[in-house]
């Protein structure tokens, strides 16, 4: 009902914003195993923004994005450099093919996590520092 109610104020881009800030904080809730069910999730999620701010429910939700992004780069940094130790046999062009492949697939996932992460953070960075607490 809240989200229905600013709909109205909102730009087409800060709404999509405002969506994407709601579905990461699910996506936190259920990382942290906070609740289970969509019913459930939903009011933990609502939890965590009652009483805040549209530009507080996005710094949060855009906070909890850049977390799981480093995270998931971290990730993906340690694979990337652990395949690329990775040798095929003498003469294994069928296995060699496949590694190069393997690791071009793997760069792309590097650049897409890149630019996913750096347009969160200047998605955070426009909402302004937080509010500053008493």
């Amino acid at each position: 009902m809240w989200k229905s109610q600013i709909t109205g104020r909102l730009t087409a881009q800060q709404s999509r914003d405002l969506d994407e800030a709601i579905q990461e904080l699910k996506l936190a809730i259920m990382a942290g195993h906070d609740a289970t069910g969509s019913a459930e999730i939903d009011g933990a999620m609502r939890a965590k923004i009652d009483r805040r701010t549209v530009r507080e429910a996005l710094r949060l939700g855009f906070e909890n994005k850049v977390k799981r992004l480093e995270l998931e780069r971290k990730g993906l940094l340690i694979a990337t450099e652990q395949n690329s130790r990775l040798i095929t046999r003498l003469f294994d062009a069928k296995s060699s093919v496949y590694l190069d492949q393997f690791r071009e697939k793997q760069a792309a996932r590097l650049a897409a996590a890149d630019r996913e992460l750096l347009t969160a953070q200047e998605k955070l960075k426009a909402l302004g520092p937080p509010p500053a607490t008493h």
